[in-house]
């Protein structure tokens, strides 16, 4: 797959500590539209500001987002459709889950061998969307009680943009049944497809223990992928 490669500035202007983050260089497939994410799809990790690997201006942006007010019309315009279906660039939404699948069945959608049809939630408020962790001091700071709010209230609402859609979701090891030619375990498969089905014999033993998932998982993982890649490192 062809590649247009951006340069991702190492850290802010504002950063007064050299950051030791590993910053991936910003890529972009030819031919597509331009990234719907903030900074024109670079990492935050570009915006370090003393080791925080861009959290600052990812608040930042969050409360800058959350003030302007587009997402608040969003919902107010999607709670005052009327009952039933709704029209979207995307096809077809509804509302609850019920609907959507009772629109599913009545209309027998149906999937191919070893795939299901189900409703799935997507979007339809296309900007970006945050979630500050728990951990953050922002959380416990009384100084930024106010953006505490301002920011919970933005996440309450991540959920209210959603809606149903019905899809159908196939099994992904059948790839070649829907792409003839194509191995779903090949590179040719995530060159054209963006995805690829690997094998992988883990030893971890608890997936919940972040020390043996970075010191048992993470080598295991980037040895399948230099494997699985041509002229993978």
């Amino acid at each position: 797959m062809d590649h247009i490669e951006g340069t991702a500035s190492p850290q802010s202007e504002n950063s007064t500590v050299p950051s030791t983050t590993y910053v991936p260089p910003l890529q972009l497939t030819e031919g597509q539209p331009p990234p719907v994410a903030s900074n024109g799809g670079l990492s935050y990790y570009s915006f370090d500001r003393d080791g925080d690997a861009g959290t600052s201006k990812a608040i930042e942006d969050a409360l800058a987002l959350a003030t302007e007010g587009e997402g608040e019309r969003v919902i107010e315009m999607l709670e005052n459709v009327p009952p039933g279906p709704i029209e979207t660039e995307w096809g077809i939404g509804f509302r609850g889950y019920e609907e959507c699948l009772n629109f599913i069945r009545d209309n027998n959608i149906e999937a191919p061998e070893g795939g299901i049809a189900i409703p799935l939630a997507y979007t339809v408020y296309e900007r970006p969307t945050y979630s500050v962790v728990r951990s953050n001091r922002l959380w416990r700071d009384p100084a930024q009680a106010d953006k505490a709010k301002i920011l919970r209230r933005a996440e309450e609402n991540n959920k209210r943009y959603n809606l149903f859609f019905p899809s159908v979701m196939r099994d992904a090891r059948r790839i070649e049944d829907y792409h003839p030619g194509i191995s779903p375990s090949s590179p040719e498969c995530m060159d054209k497809l963006g995805l690829a089905v690997a094998h992988c014999e883990s030893k971890l033993k608890n997936v919940y223990d972040s020390a043996e998932v970075e010191r048992v998982f993470y080598p295991e993982i980037e040895k399948a992928s230099a494997g699985f890649l041509p002229g993978g490192d």
